[in-house]
């Protein structure tokens, strides 16, 4: 057996498989039964139910051979504790014979045998041949034509290199830095060549592909000892970090951000992306092998931070009069115009709310109160205008008593786009409230959208 895929037909799978009161006495397997396969096959599964109640009631299994784990299963149970449907190549092990749990096998067919060798490889481990091919294979085919058959860059409208050792080295940890390109193919570069690639995007690539993508770039690099890169934000002077950006940086990345011969820096999604840890790694090492020069030697520390803190400034807009920055919420800022009424927004499946109706609350004035799910991190780099920082992972009493319990409507968002989102609302809906939502899109599609964003300051700044 190579994989397993345990599949619930209940929302509860919390409660013990061994919940029946006719369990077996001596081994899982039980040979004592009688009843024929055909009639435990044809038990009704509402009465099966309705008798045991919610948990884990089947387990399926996909196993390489048929033949050799049929001959497994015949030394061990008695031939009336099996269906056996050769054509399909599944063995079913009735529920009777194994606590209740209805078990079945099923040989992997050619193509899922082929998808468990390339997907198959862990983490820490070396990719395989199969593995590499397969790897190479989605380059050349969606990425070579403008980042170059070696990945060297600049094959066609200024793609930046992807074997640089400045960017492999400082994009694998922690998992934000690793999103910095996971997130750049999934969603592309809104206003740029680079297109999205994620299957839930319309692209050709799922998320194994890209995964896969990256850990095969990772290996060709030959990093053997990634930077992690901090999360705390870079204090700098914006103005000083602007004229430094037009005097050494603007001739390649545009004026206004907008990219010439190099990447766009003024893109919402880059910048929604790249933490500042990230940026200043950048222009202090430069990319190798690329025209994009080290400053390190050139530029002081300050001036660097400087150009950073300039960047990320422009997470609102490029031309945005004055530094958008915005310290953490008191409780008391908490509800976004408190003396106005609540939006009425079309919730898809009573919970999601498309990123256009939050945007149309904001420019309305609604009352509301916006939670941004990612880590406190994740909202200092970039976040929706108003919104409070409720990491999925804070325990509730640490933030509940600071929220109205009222007819304020609660919006929740994240980047994955729902996962770290719902984990924040269904606490909500624990402690009884009623009117939240979730932003269906995720924050890194209302950046890609050009919708609005500020950056926050964490109290260590403001202290420094």
């Amino acid at each position: 057996m190579n994989k397993t895929n345990e599949r619930s037909k209940d929302k509860s799978i919390n409660e013990s498989t061994n919940r029946s009161t006719d369990k077996p006495t001596n081994k899982s397997f039980d040979r004592s039964m009688d009843k024929s396969g055909a009639e435990l096959a044809d038990n009704n599964m509402a009465s099966f139910l309705e008798t045991r109640g919610p948990g884990i009631y089947a387990i399926g299994f996909e196993i390489k051979n048929f033949d050799s784990t049929l001959g497994f299963l015949k030394k061990t149970l008695s031939q009336n504790a099996m269906v056996v449907d050769s054509g399909r190549k599944q063995i079913t092990v009735l529920e009777n014979f194994a606590y209740g749990v209805q078990l079945v096998f099923t040989e992997e067919s050619k193509e899922q045998a082929q998808l468990a060798k390339i997907y198959g490889y862990q983490d820490e481990g070396k990719l395989d041949t199969v593995s590499v091919q397969h790897a190479a294979q989605v380059y050349t085919k969606y990425c070579s034509l403008c980042h170059g058959k070696e990945r060297e860059g600049y094959a066609a409208d200024f793609a930046p290199s992807l074997r640089s050792r400045t960017l492999l080295e400082s994009t694998q940890i922690p998992r934000a830095s690793y999103n910095y390109l996971s997130h750049a193919i999934s969603y592309g570069r809104p206003g740029t060549a680079m297109a999205p690639y994620a299957k839930s995007q319309g692209g050709p690539l799922g998320a194994a592909d890209i995964d896969l993508l990256l850990k095969w770039m990772y290996e060709l690099s030959g990093v053997k000892k990634p930077i992690e890169m901090s999360a705390k934000p870079v204090k700098g002077n914006t103005v000083l970090g602007k004229a430094i950006y037009n005097k050494h940086c603007a001739s390649c990345h545009g004026i206004n951000g907008e990219g010439i011969t190099a990447p766009a820096l003024g893109n919402p999604m880059l910048l929604a992306t790249a933490s500042d840890a990230f940026l200043r790694h950048t222009i202090s090492e430069g990319r190798d092998r690329t025209p994009m020069a080290s400053f390190k030697d050139s530029l002081s520390n300050n001036e660097i931070n400087a150009v950073t803190a300039f960047l990320r400034s422009r997470a609102s807009g490029w031309n945005t009069p004055a530094a958008a920055t915005v310290s953490k919420p008191l409780p008391k800022d908490y509800v976004l115009n408190p003396s106005h009424s609540s939006p009425s927004f079309t919730l898809r499946d009573g919970l999601y709310v498309p990123a256009k109706q939050v945007l149309q609350a904001l420019k309305d004035s609604s009352r509301m109160i916006i939670l941004d799910a990612r880590s406190e991190a994740g909202w200092n780099q970039s976040h929706i205008p108003g919104a409070i920082s409720v990491p999925y992972y804070k325990e509730p009493d640490k933030f509940i008593k600071d929220l109205p319990n009222d007819s304020t409507m609660i919006v929740v968002y994240c980047a994955c786009p729902h996962a770290a989102s719902s984990q924040v609302v269904n606490t909500l809906k624990r402690y009884g409230y009623k009117h939240t939502a979730i932003v269906d899109e995720g924050v890194l599609v209302w950046a890609r959208l050009r919708y609005p964003m500020e950056f926050g300051q964490s109290e260590q700044q403001k202290k420094k």
